[in-house]
């Protein structure tokens, strides 16, 4: 059922930050709603864990990439971020063929690192908030 057809909401494109791994997971997809960086993932059986629920790996990567985006979207001048630490609790559930996106609001942005924090939702009910610290490269 991975070929499951999942209407992407308007103004959703590709997420433009690609790696193999994240190819393998998705597709997820990016917008900007009211100047917040949104990533948005519709859920595939590839996404279920053994009690047809999205697996919590799942919603932890998202977490990470919505993270990532909100602070590259916020500072177009970044090179690049990693994450130092990620801290996700989970509230609820989403299932087979739902819509779920992460938005994100940076605490704090500075010198090598940066504070972030978030929610997940699906079909617009909370199932996760996250926070991180993510280590910043500036150009050289």
């Amino acid at each position: 059922m991975s070929d499951t057809l999942i209407e992407i909401p308007p103004g959703f494109t590709p997420l433009r930050f690609r790696s193999a791994y994240l190819g393998f997971l998705g597709p997820f997809y990016e917008a900007l709603r009211d100047g917040q960086a949104i990533v948005g993932l519709p859920l595939e059986e590839k996404h279920m864990n053994l009690r047809a629920m999205a697996h919590g790996g799942v919603l932890a990567t998202l977490a990470d990439v919505t993270l990532s985006f909100t602070l590259v979207t916020a500072d177009t001048s970044l090179q690049a971020v990693s994450t130092v630490s990620l801290t996700t609790d989970f509230l609820g559930t989403a299932k087979l063929g739902n819509w779920v996106e992460g938005s994100g609001t940076i605490d704090r942005m500075g010198g090598n690192l940066a504070f972030v924090h978030g929610k997940i939702t699906s079909n617009g009910v909370p199932v996760a908030t996250m926070s991180g610290v993510f280590k910043l490269y500036w150009p050289e």
